[in-house]
């Protein structure tokens, strides 16, 4: 018989989770982002690219379009629809590495712009489906849709600028005589 008066040894700590995430866990981002591109545009949307998800589209809009007039535009849209999706995993990968996204200043873009476009995209197409309008005439004129997103983002790339020196001169420097100035 043995005897109680022996105390039990403790038990040893638990078994530490191993560090870094599980395999295939790192790498959901990146694919979730590759299959999002899918759509041209919408990786970058993803990744919270904005301004770079407006660039995808429209270039291979471009591309499509003119694909109708000569055929290796239409080369040239599958290639661009390609560095897309490559694109939109790689920049979710460096994203996944830094834990923060690459251009912070892109998510300042407003939003409701979006909104916007694709109501006024939809009011478009449904007009033509009921024949009050013909596409096939306005289609002539896309073109005047890039000028005009281009500008808007230049425009707001000066107004970023301009913020950011100004935050950086600071308050003004004190008067070394002490006297204020009116």
């Amino acid at each position: 018989m043995m005897s109680n008066d022996q105390p039990i040894p403790p038990l040893p700590p638990p078994a530490q989770p191993p560090a870094g995430p599980p395999s295939g866990e790192g790498r959901q981002i990146p694919t979730r982002a590759a299959v999002c591109a899918l759509i041209p545009g919408i990786g970058a949307v993803y990744n919270r690219e904005y301004e770079k998800a407006v660039v995808h589209f429209s270039v291979f809009a471009g591309l499509a379009y003119m694909a109708e007039e000569v055929e290796v535009f239409g080369l040239a849209a599958f290639c661009f629809y390609v560095f897309t999706i490559i694109d939109a995993y790689r920049s979710a990968e460096a994203i996944a590495r830094r834990g923060t996204h690459l251009r912070p200043q892109s998510e300042q873009i407003n939003l409701p712009v979006w909104g916007g476009l694709l109501v006024l995209m939809g009011v478009m197409f449904l007009l033509d489906n009921l024949g009050a309008i013909s596409l096939r005439a306005a289609i002539r004129f896309w073109p005047l849709l890039l000028i005009l997103l281009g500008l808007y983002l230049v425009a707001g790339s000066f107004k970023r600028d301009s913020r950011r020196t100004s935050a950086s001169a600071g308050p003004p420097a004190p008067d070394p005589g002490g006297e204020e100035r009116f």
